[in-house]
Order: C-alpha cells, then structure tokens, then sequence
C-alpha cells in the first residue's frame, strides 16, 4: 500500500473513531439504550430489509440496461451484492473495482467495459439523489436543518456532480494518451452513443424506485421504534445520510452516518431524547443484511470467491 493510501486509511479512522465516541459518548444509560433495541418492533425492520434487497433487484435491472452485454438479472444481483460486502469490508470502495472484475470473468463485458457501467451507475444514483433533494426541498415546509439551509444541500450535492465531472473531463483531457485510460473513456462513449431514449428514461425509473424504497426504509425504522415523522422528514434524512457517504471514513460510513443523521433529527426536532439506539439500527439493519448475504454470494463465487481457490488449488 503506497505511503498517501496509509495516510488515507489512517485519516478515515481517525474521522469514524472521533465521530462514534462523540455519538455514544452523549448516552445517559447502555441499559435504556439495550432496552430500546429489545422493544423495537423487529417485523418492520425486517420488512425494511425484504425492501432493501428489492432495491438490490432494481439495481441489477438498471444495470443490465446500461452494459454491453446482457447478463442473467440474478447473476447482476449477486454481483451486486459482493460489492456491498466489499464496500462495507475493505476502505477506498473496492467493492465497485471487484464488481467490475466479477462482471467481465463471468460475461463477454470487458474489464473496461465493466467498469465504464459502474461508473455510469454512480453518477446515476448520484442524479437521483439530487433529483430527490430537489422534491425534498419541494415539499418541505422548513428552509433549514438547525443552521444549514436546504438550498445549500441541493446546491452541494450539484457541486459534486460537477466536480466529479471535471475530475473525469481532466483526465482524459491530460492522460488519454494513455492506453487503458483511453480504452475506458471510449468504453464510456459507447454507451453514452448506444443508449436509447426509452433506455435512458427506464434506468432513471428504476433509479427512482431505488430511492423511493430508500425512502419508505427510513420512515420504518422510525416506525420501529414507535415515532411517527413526516414524509420530509424521512427524506431530509436520507439525502443527509447519502451525502454523508462521501466524507472519508471507514467502511459503511461508520460513525460519521450516526453522527450526521442525530444532527438532522435534532435540527429538525424530530426526537429530543435516546436517538442512540435508533440510528444505531438504521444503519446496522442494512449494513449487515446486505453484508451477511453478499458475503455468501462471495464464498460462492466463481471469480474470486472460495470456489475459485478451490478450483485454483486443483489445477
């Protein structure tokens, strides 16, 4: 590992261990916040969960619309899922890199081609989530999460779409030239030239479905736990939770979601008291569900799981 990934990798734990003691550090009493777990009502938490992996369903739907080669809709679903279990794994996000290496081993994709979907994929979810922002400030009647203004939300999620647009605009501008690096921006002009209106329209359809079951999720969490919030609400915390995940931290966004999703509850006085063990299991009901099964899917896995050493040893 090179000496900035280190520094990176020191850095994100250094974010997540800060974050998790100031979100912990602020329970009155462990036995309450056990007690709140026991009580909560486990039938819509795993309601939510069915719905998660639904989502999981649309994902490799929309997928299989954007890649060169049609794939059997379960094989994208597993892969998919491998990638959730790397990403909540392994730092730097190599979960996306390993669906792309999944992907062409086990298809006519290419590695660049595979990547190139990947990568559409991102800015996919990333204009979903701004889209929904936008509904968000729509449709809600406060202006402000305590002092940060929506405006500012919507206006920063669209920065990062622009500045991711740059970053790639300046890379093939300067580094082109370079073999691989042209062969994936021609992989990206290929679809950009091979997919059709009706395509487009269906990707951003599922793409909407992803975000409103996102949506739902988070309103039966709360409901779990029997607190009743508005449709903005449950929104207002799903665009905060999603622009979290870009801040640098461990895997699954450990302790910098806790801490960002308690300060959008207390701006918006949604719960004055014990949202510890609230938000505890919004995040854990889908880092682990997806985690555990993506984590079968890869034992199971041909390319690089389990079977594929076995396979390896044999020959």
């Amino acid at each position: 590992m090179s000496q900035n990934r280190k520094l990176i990798l020191i850095l994100t734990f250094f974010i997540s261990f800060v974050c998790l003691v100031f979100f912990y550090s602020s329970v009155d009493s462990f036995g309450n916040f056990f007690n709140q777990l026991k009580t909560a009502n486990y039938t819509l938490i795993v309601l939510a969960i069915l719905l998660l992996f639904l989502s999981v369903v649309f994902r490799a739907l929309r997928w299989n619309i954007i890649l060169f080669h049609k794939v059997e809709v379960y094989r994208l679903y597993k892969i998919q899922l491998i990638g959730y279990f790397l990403n909540n794994t392994f730092p730097f996000k190599l979960g996306e890199i390993f669906k792309s290496f999944i992907l062409s081993h086990e298809s006519e994709n290419s590695n660049s081609d595979a990547l190139s979907t990947v990568l559409v994929e991102k800015f996919l979810d990333m204009f979903s989530l701004l889209i929904f922002a936008i509904v968000c400030l729509l449709i809600s009647p406060v202006n402000n999460i305590g002092e940060t203004s929506l405006i500012f939300l919507v206006s920063l999620i669209a920065l990062i779409i622009l500045v991711l647009f740059l970053i790639l605009f300046s890379i093939k501008k300067f580094f082109y030239n370079v073999k691989y690096v042209a062969i994936f921006f021609d992989s990206l002009e290929l679809i950009r030239l091979r997919l059709s209106l009706k395509q487009i329209i269906l990707s951003n359809f599922y793409g909407a479905i992803i975000w409103i079951i996102y949506w739902i999720n988070v309103y039966l969490v709360f409901k779990a736990f029997n607190y009743n919030i508005e449709p903005y609400e449950s929104l207002l915390i799903l665009v905060v939770a999603s622009v979290i995940n870009s801040i640098p931290s461990l895997p699954g966004a450990m302790g910098t979601f806790h801490l960002g999703v308690r300060t959008v509850i207390e701006g918006l006085n949604i719960i004055n008291i014990n949202t510890e063990s609230l938000i505890t299991i919004l995040h854990l009901y889908g880092y682990i569900a997806l985690s555990v099964v993506g984590l079968f899917y890869f034992i199971l896995n041909d390319s690089i799981g389990f079977n594929s050493i076995r396979k390896q040893i044999k020959l």
